[in-house]
């Protein structure tokens, strides 16, 4: 009897603890959610040290039931512990790839080149970081797909992150136009063009540059910035299309590539003054003749 009550009060109790780990687990990511947007560090090194400290508790309970329930192995836990590290070591050595992400994830939480929240461009994609654990983080791009990162990819790799310091971030649209349009016309369009797009922003005000003389083209880049990094490939796209309606309505032509094919020149015909030098009354009669 004394075995079966300590085996339910062992179950009891793992019972309650399972019952608060997904009740603060629901808490913290509410809590992440409203946090994120205004600060992504904080939620960032909250995520990160919840994640730690549940680990933390796994091991506690797990050593609480074993000294509960064996009273005398409790005595030789410094021994058990002692080999355990031994076999840590061992296990470190045979799985240094795992080592490297978990020490990497530490690194990634504390230093926080990238955090919760964040827009990130990564693999030629634009993505928002959604968590960061010990070994991976994970990332969902613009198409709805989450990619899982190992956090040593985070660091061997370059990543850039749109919203690291400033959130403001420009939209480009590059074009040619031909050498006939008129430049300022086509300038006057384009900034035209930005008026009539949403999520961006008045200052700092759109801006046109002149990038180049092509074969064909004056080639011109537009710049206009948004406060979410996240809709850049939207306002690019309807940028483009606006862009496009403008050149049409203020007459701007986006030339084709033009080449000029020279042709060889064909034969010239004998003079007629070489003819009658030759007394030659019909330029086709023969000198002895």
């Amino acid at each position: 009897m004394e075995i079966l009550d300590a085996f339910l009060s062992v179950l009891a109790a793992l019972a309650i603890a399972v019952v608060a780990f997904y009740t603060v687990r629901k808490g913290v990511s509410e809590l992440l959610h409203r946090v994120a947007p205004k600060n992504p560090a904080a939620a960032t090194a909250i995520a990160f040290i919840i994640k730690v400290l549940a680990a933390v508790c796994v091991l506690v309970t797990v050593i609480s039931v074993i000294s509960y329930l064996w009273p005398a192995a409790s005595v030789s836990l410094l021994g058990l512990l002692t080999a355990a590290g031994f076999a840590g070591i061992i296990i470190g050595l045979a799985a240094q790839s795992s080592l490297s992400h978990v020490f990497a994830g530490l690194v990634v939480a504390f230093s926080q080149p990238i955090r919760v929240g964040d827009v990130v461009y990564y693999q030629n994609e634009y993505g928002v970081v959604e968590s960061i654990g010990l070994m991976h983080t994970v990332i969902k791009l613009r198409n709805g797909v989450r990619v899982v990162v190992p956090n040593s990819d985070l660091i061997a790799r370059d990543i850039v992150n749109l919203s690291l310091k400033d959130p403001l971030t420009a939209a480009t649209v590059d074009v040619g136009i031909s050498y006939e349009s008129d430049l300022k016309k086509a300038i006057e369009a384009m900034l035209e063009a930005c008026h009539e797009v949403d999520h961006i922003v008045s200052k700092p005000p759109p801006e046109v540059i002149v990038t180049g003389f092509g074969e064909s083209s004056i080639n011109l880049r537009l710049y206009a910035w948004l406060k979410k990094p996240w809709y850049k490939r939207i306002v690019e796209s309807l940028l483009y299309q606006k862009v496009f309606e403008k050149f049409k309505l203020y007459g701007v032509e986006i030339p084709y590539p033009r080449r000029v094919v020279l042709l060889p020149q064909q034969k010239a015909e004998v003079p007629v003054e070489i003819t009658e030098t030759l007394g030659l009354s019909n330029p086709g009669q023969d000198p002895k003749t």
